[in-house]
């Protein structure tokens, strides 16, 4: 998928608000501390946690997104958010370094060998009491049934497959089943088979 071209088409693509996870997550979050955003996009997340007092570090494949950021970081002087164009499976990811990692809908445009194995650096990334965000989709979701050379998603998991990857973490909030979209990459009202998980170290 040409993610610079989504981004060129779509410079508000995943609107302005912070990810309702995110926000959630906040709840079990009692000061500021360092934030890590992966797949960040056009950075809503990192912005929301930078007004906040975290020091934000965002990370996307997208050339064209970060740049919008580091735009929007210049103009409204951000200087608690640093940007890095680089595909999350190649990102080093310092041990025990991070308050709260988000992981908010990116692994499924991940090859799915891969998904584990970047879960497990996220895990070794987060301090201990840290939390971690993630979000993905199900086999149930309609689009696991489309022929693999026109799906748009790669990566799905399993009923219960998250909660056993995360078997070693206390586990805040889980969710599995349907989700409306506010706004699909086609710009279309769909709805979704997701797997959401708040997971704490």
């Amino acid at each position: 998928m040409d993610y610079d071209e989504m981004y060129r088409k779509n410079p508000d693509l995943w609107k302005k608000e912070p990810s309702k996870i995110l926000t959630l997550a906040l709840q079990e979050i009692n000061e500021p501390g360092k934030f890590l955003d992966l797949g960040c996009g056009q950075g809503k997340d990192s912005i929301f946690m930078s007004n906040l007092g975290f020091e934000s570090v965002a990370i996307d494949s997208s050339i064209i997104a970060i740049n919008r950021l580091n735009e929007v970081i210049a103009e409204n002087k951000f200087p608690r958010i640093k940007t890095f164009v680089d595909d999350i499976a190649n990102f080093h990811i310092d041990t025990d370094t991070y308050d709260v990692i988000a992981c908010i809908d990116t692994l499924p445009f991940l090859e799915k060998d891969t998904a584990p194995r970047i879960i497990e650096t996220i895990k070794g990334g987060t301090k201990k009491g840290g939390l971690i965000i993630l979000t993905a989709f199900t086999t149930l979701d309609p689009s696991y049934c489309i022929p693999k050379n026109k799906k748009l998603f790669v990566t799905y998991f399993e009923i219960n497959e998250m909660l056993g990857l995360f078997h070693d973490f206390h586990i805040i909030h889980y969710f599995e089943g349907c989700v409306r979209f506010e706004k699909a990459i086609k710009n279309e009202n769909q709805c979704h088979n997701v797997v959401r998980i708040i997971a704490r170290k």
